[in-house]
């Protein structure tokens, strides 16, 4: 038997499957978390840490992968909050000073 959760991704009520990612459950659900190092078929690892989103619990929110923080019943997620574009903004533009002839 197939057991599921309810979360909440940016408003949007979701069903996942228990012990899905958050970033698997909003891929499903057709909510965009941008990711590099996902891979449907590997261990998530979050070394790339574009998924980034924040966890909402008891009103404080917490900075965390979604392909590494399984989903749980009623949890709230914050996928494009200004917080989170801004620091994805800031990763991406690391990875990319990173990067063989990125100047």
């Amino acid at each position: 038997m197939v057991h599921y959760v309810t979360l909440t991704i940016d408003g949007s009520i979701v069903k996942a499957h228990k012990g899905s990612s958050v970033l698997d459950a909003a891929i499903e659900y057709g909510i965009c978390i941008p990711h590099l190092c996902h891979m449907p078929l590997l261990e998530d690892i979050g070394v790339c840490r574009l998924c980034i989103v924040e966890q909402v619990h008891n009103g404080k929110a917490k900075i965390t992968t979604s392909c590494t923080l399984r989903v749980q019943e009623g949890m709230v997620i914050r996928a494009h909050s200004e917080k989170v574009l801004r620091l994805r903004r800031n990763i991406a533009e690391l990875l990319v000073a990173q990067a063989p002839n990125s100047r």
